[in-house]
């Protein structure tokens, strides 16, 4: 298990675990949006090359949002919310 910044590159990965995981899962173009904006970040567990689970928030002065949090089915129970 790998835990590093969400970039990019994993947009379309992103997108599709948003998509699995919500009635109206986000595209691969709002990712790209917000991981654009100087004021997102994201976070990202990867197992076997593949992405797992991931948070994105957004940071404005002092105080911090989540923007979204989703872990793939397949690694759901495994602690990986917690520790995003």
């Amino acid at each position: 298990m790998t835990y590093s910044s969400l970039t990019l590159k994993d947009c379309q990965d992103a997108a599709q675990l948003h998509k699995g995981a919500f009635f109206k899962g986000w595209g691969e173009d709002v990712f790209q949006e917000f991981l654009h904006s100087p004021l997102t970040f994201g976070m990202k567990v990867e197992e076997n090359n593949r992405l797992s689970g991931y948070i994105l928030w957004r940071e404005i002065g002092e105080e911090a949002e989540i923007l979204t949090l989703v872990v793939a089915p397949s690694s759901k129970r495994k602690g990986l919310g917690g520790l995003l």
